[in-house]
């Protein structure tokens, strides 16, 4: 567990931030304050939220940290669907992270074969 720990903080410590990072970062951290003081933050706004960190990290390249914050905002969901009575919706919101996590694995070991990198030329497309 601490190995993780230091991983998941190595990578935060590597992001390079630029000024409208931080600026966004500052107004992001200033909402999620803002619903926790005045107590209206839910859970399907906590899972927006996390979303909306995981988007960051993505749009950084830190693709495994986006991965957990997407994990814990799809922990959320299930929350959520599970007080309301939603078992089909636990269960596919379960799949999906199943998913996920298989991918994300597959990312870790360099199986993934993305067409991010190359594009592929499709007779149906316009490329």
């Amino acid at each position: 567990m601490i190995q993780i720990q230091k991983k998941i903080i190595s990578q935060l410590k590597s992001i390079q931030l630029n000024q409208f990072d931080k600026i966004a970062i500052s107004i992001y951290m200033l909402i999620i304050i803002t619903y926790i003081l005045s107590g209206a933050l839910t859970v399907l706004t906590l899972g927006g939220l996390l979303l909306m960190g995981g988007a960051f990290f993505t749009y950084k390249g830190k693709i495994f940290l986006a991965v957990l914050w997407y994990l814990i905002a799809d922990i959320c969901w299930i929350i959520n669907a599970f007080n309301i009575n939603d078992f089909h919706g636990v269960f596919f919101i379960t799949v999906g992270i199943i998913f996920g996590a298989l991918a994300s694995i597959k990312m870790k070991n360099g199986d993934m074969d993305s067409e991010l990198k190359h594009k592929v030329k499709d007779e149906n497309t316009n490329n």
